[in-house]
């Protein structure tokens, strides 16, 4: 159902007297480290798992008989390899976030809501996407998670996002094709 054809309803059910609306957000690194631990359990969380006890499991069988076979030596250094690239990726996401935050000067971004699609603007940059780009939608309790590609995450903080942007973001993205998941 597009959003463009039921004009009065969109109307109807979000603002009467408005299809568009601008809203400020406002970042920390507070926020932002939940929003890299929630997308880096999301993303990295089970594939370490099913690592860790495929890799983990033998080592520890071996350990515990005493063998000091060469396999016990390369299912350790295969268990340590894979802790240390799930920490590095955590890290670097972390870092980039981190990054973000302190170019925005003040943690400040306008997100615009239209039929069109968002755009998010700040004192250095700006960036719009059409509602068909986002693939998907994460909500956790305090922040929601845009995906544009599996690696590419916006995060809108939900402290300054109004029940009406709420509602217009979940049904721009619902009409437009996109997954929402509810991770509350």
């Amino acid at each position: 159902m597009s959003v463009r054809a039921h004009p009065r309803r969109f109307n109807r059910q979000m603002n009467p007297t408005a299809q568009s609306q601008s809203v400020d957000l406002h970042y920390d690194e507070a926020l932002m480290r939940r929003v890299v631990r929630a997308y880096w359990r999301r993303m990295v969380g089970p594939w370490l798992l099913m690592a860790i006890a495929f890799l983990g499991v033998p080592f520890g069988i071996a350990c515990l008989r005493g063998d000091r076979s060469w396999l016990v030596g390369a299912f350790g250094t295969g268990l340590a390899v894979v802790v240390l690239l799930a920490a590095s990726i955590y890290r670097a996401h972390l870092r980039h976030a981190m990054n973000r935050v302190k170019r925005l000067n003040g943690g400040a971004v306008t997100l615009h809501i239209s039929d069109d699609g968002v755009r998010f603007v700040s004192a250095t940059s700006q960036a719009q996407l059409a509602w068909r780009e986002i693939v998907e939608l994460w909500q956790y309790r305090d922040f929601w998670v845009l995906l544009v590609d599996r690696n590419q995450p916006l995060t809108l903080p939900l402290r300054n996002l109004d029940e009406w942007a709420r509602r217009a973001l979940e049904m721009h993205l619902r009409a437009a094709g996109a997954r929402l998941r509810d991770r509350r």
